[in-house]
């Protein structure tokens, strides 16, 4: 890529698009995916059984959490999942326990935002490497064979 004078792309100057959207396209985008998501969200509290879906996600949330100990295979409690990995239904492994520790997301309107961060799970990648991340326990049971908690 050879760029123009003005820090572009030369292909751009000469009216050839190099095919990468640019930064009006990205967050009309962005903000076209939280309209749905903003919609689906809707429908979801229209939903008769929404109050008592709500009081049972926070009854998951608040039971006793499981002393859970590296090793130990776990999975997303059903409708606690709050991020993309590990799968619904898929094991994570316990790799170590961080009592106390809280997310360091400064924006008070994050979901995240003073979250508990105090179990590492492990998972395997798409290419097959292991990774692994913090989570809030109190979201995750014990995992056994075959379970998907649907």
């Amino acid at each position: 890529m050879t760029l123009a004078p003005n820090g572009g792309d030369a292909e751009e100057e000469d009216g050839v698009d190099s095919g990468d959207p640019s930064d009006a396209e990205l967050l009309a985008e962005i903000e076209e995916l939280q309209e749905e998501r903003s919609a689906l969200y809707l429908q979801q509290v229209a939903s008769p059984d929404y109050p008592d879906r709500l009081r049972n996600a926070v009854d998951l949330l608040l039971a006793e959490p499981v002393d859970f100990k590296p090793g130990d295979l776990v999975m997303w409690k059903q409708g606690l999942r709050n991020r993309y990995f590990p799968a619904e239904g898929a094991p994570a492994i316990v790799v170590g326990l961080a009592p106390g520790a809280v997310s360091e997301v400064r924006d008070p309107g994050s979901a995240q935002y003073r979250e508990p961060l105090d179990i590492q799970l492990g998972i395997l990648d798409a290419d097959g490497d292991f990774i692994a991340f913090y989570y809030d326990r109190r979201r995750f049971i014990l995992w056994t064979q075959g379970d998907t908690e649907d």
